[in-house]
């Protein structure tokens, strides 16, 4: 008896389509060769790593391997007439044929080249959302954004502008609002687990899988983004994908419903951050290089920018009150040798000097120890004492403090020099200080690992911080905090400044989504129901049940 991997070949060879079959079965051994493997159908092609770097275009040679599932699903009826389906593989082909009726084959197999890790359960939406359709009892506080903008002009922090509309910036300074997730449904045809085939894929609508009627309201037009779900042949760390370029998500659905529904629920949140223009996503192969651009977009801004240049102004005036500062030493040590000769000077007086600790013992072993009673004894010595450590002084700083007296010749002039400098040197202080704090962060960008910069990207943390909050308003059926109006900056893992803002795919045009709609009476999937019916009468109902309620 021939094999499943005869039968298969077989099948190939006797179709209409075995030259395709033959060029896609040539490219994957072409792509085995280089250690690649195929992706998005064959289009593309990838190393065995996640990343999008990895990603190769692959022309038309990858065109015809995609087109492979459409084939399969054109001649599946004959093929099964002729017996060139194994039983193993007749439901997969059910559901394949399906795909093509829902709008093409290419995506029944197709795998997302972009792949992210699945941990987030609820939306944060932003100004491209119909949020005027979100219902009071949802968003209580939910105002204008014209509202959180004025607030924002007017200095208002963060936090009041979300408890007064409703609205907040994240770490990207773009405006959102959060959508509660409480009460979103999967809604999982219940024979799709049951018998769906490992390795198999099968497209549907997001909102024949899930149900989440508050997004939907935000974003009427997501209810049609498609979704592929698939039970995986082998193993495999990822759990969902979401592909910014073709706008698709992709789930494993072997797992329990609540898992499935965090993934997708995940993947939905990483859409809507392309929709918006929101920092979202990414992975260990390209959130190094994401950090760094961020560091490099960080040092380009031009309120950096701005700081930098009074930072500038800060260290030039520093440097220049240097030497009037250490002519100002000068001068108080002519003050104390005067003060001295006239008897009013304490021992305080020249212990208590800087330089003092430096030529001390020198003037001791020099002068003797000074003398315990007040008097004109002790004033000599404190006189000469000064006098010796001007003398040192000066000869250390010589060139700059004779510039100085040029430029300053009374003490008075030096110390209105002073003054003016100081006075000048403090309007620049603050952003001094918050330059260094940016150049440290920015530092600390280029340093991270790419685990860290993983972690602390924007639309993870986001997407992180959204599971948090849908969990928090689960455990024991309580208000969730969009419900309590808890600010979403308490509940994340990373505070906004301290967050990495990926700016690769911004600005980038969203796919538009058409209308996937299954026909249950397309001629190839009328004849394999007919044939599953033989065989598995239960099985062809449900499917055909399903197929004719999403009509």
């Amino acid at each position: 008896m021939a094999g499943l991997l005869d039968t298969r070949l077989a099948r190939e060879e006797a179709s209409i389509f075995d030259e395709l079959y033959a060029a896609a079965r040539q490219q994957e051994a072409a792509l085995a060769e280089q250690g690649r493997r195929s992706v998005l159908g064959g289009l593309f092609s990838k190393e065995p790593v996640q990343g999008i770097d990895t990603v190769r275009f692959e022309g038309m040679p990858g065109l015809l391997s995609m087109l492979t599932p459409a084939a399969k699903a054109v001649d599946a009826p004959i093929s099964a007439y002729r017996g060139l389906i194994p039983d193993d593989d007749m439901l997969g082909e059910a559901l394949g044929t399906a795909g093509l009726a829902m709008g093409g084959g290419g995506v029944v197999a197709g795998r997302n080249a972009m792949a992210y890790d699945p941990n987030t359960t609820n939306i944060f939406a932003g100004r491209r959302a119909d949020f005027t359709a979100q219902p009071p009892d949802k968003n209580p506080g939910m105002t204008s954004l014209d509202d959180a903008n004025k607030m924002l002009a007017d200095g208002k922090s963060n936090r009041e502008i979300y408890n007064e509309t409703g609205w907040f910036q994240g770490a990207d300074g773009k405006f959102r609002f959060e959508i509660d997730d409480k009460d979103a449904k999967l809604t999982l045809p219940r024979w799709l687990r049951n018998h769906m085939l490992d390795g198999e894929t099968m497209p549907f609508r997001l909102d024949q899988i899930l149900d989440h009627p508050e997004f939907y309201k935000a974003y009427p037009d997501a209810a049609r983004k498609q979704v592929n779900l698939s039970r995986p042949d082998g193993y495999s760390s990822t759990m969902g994908s979401y592909n910014p370029y073709t706008d698709q998500i992709s789930a494993r659905i072997d797992r329990p419903d609540d898992d499935v529904l965090g993934t997708i629920l995940h993947e939905v949140q990483h859409g809507t951050q392309r929709r918006e223009g929101f920092s979202g996503g990414s992975n260990l192969e390209t959130s190094k290089e994401q950090a760094r651009e961020f560091s490099n977009v960080i040092m380009s801004d031009p309120k950096v920018g701005s700081l930098y240049d009074s930072s500038d102004k800060f260290s030039q005036l520093r440097m220049q009150l240097q030497p009037l500062y250490r002519a100002d030493y000068i001068d108080s040590l002519d003050n104390l040798v005067e003060k001295a000769r006239n008897g009013g000077a304490k021992p305080r007086d020249i212990t208590g000097i800087q330089d003092w600790y430096i030529h001390g013992s020198d003037i001791v072993s020099k002068q003797g120890a000074m003398p315990r009673r007040n008097g004109p004894e002790r004033d000599q010595w404190i006189a000469q004492a000064a006098h010796y450590i001007r003398r040192e002084a000066l000869a250390r700083d010589a060139d700059s403090v004779r510039s100085v007296y040029d430029e300053y010749p009374s003490v008075k002039d030096r110390k209105n020099a002073i003054r003016r400098f100081e006075r000048q040197r403090d309007k620049h202080r603050s952003a001094h200080f918050e330059y260094a704090k940016v150049v440290k962060g920015v530092g600390d960008l280029r340093d991270l690992s790419s685990w860290d910069a993983y972690q602390r990207e924007a639309g993870e943390t986001e997407a992180r911080n959204v599971q948090t909050r849908l969990e928090l308003g689960r455990e024991g059926d309580k208000r969730s905090p969009a419900q309590d109006g808890v600010f979403p900056g308490d509940t994340q893992d990373y505070a906004f400044t301290n967050q990495v803002v990926s700016n690769l795919r911004r600005g980038q045009p969203v796919p538009s989504v058409r209308s996937n709609k299954l026909n249950a009476n397309a001629s190839p999937l009328t004849g394999l129901m007919a044939m599953q019916a033989q065989s598995q009468p239960d099985l062809a109902a449900e499917i055909r049940a399903y197929l004719e309620s999403i009509q």
